[in-house]
């Protein structure tokens, strides 16, 4: 299981993002799709998509790049706001260059 620590969940909030795009971002860390996220989280699957625009803009700003979730996953381990990190490298290898869910260039 993979989760943000309190200090990830403190980054997250100083950069800007709300509670409950947190808690979407948390739900993806264990691969789950936007439908999972949405039944879990009792919202659409369109506040979902909304909620990842606005995730990928916030770190967007942070990083300065933009479309990649393994980008993302490595920022959040760089900056140590997640635990159990074996997990998302596994993950990046095998879906290396996914965008966001729910983000359309």
């Amino acid at each position: 299981m993979v989760a943000l620590t309190d200090e990830g969940r403190g980054g997250l909030l100083r950069i800007g993002m709300s509670l409950r795009e947190i808690e979407v971002l948390e739900a993806s860390l264990n691969h789950a799709s936007n439908n999972q996220i949405g039944e879990k989280l009792f919202i659409t699957q369109k506040t979902v998509k909304f909620h990842w625009t606005n995730i990928y803009k916030k770190v967007a700003v942070v990083t300065g790049k933009r479309g990649a979730r393994s980008d993302l996953w490595i920022w959040l381990t760089a900056n140590r706001y997640i635990a159990n990190t074996r997990e998302i490298v596994t993950y990046r290898a095998t879906e290396p260059g996914d965008l966001i869910p729910g983000f359309k260039k």
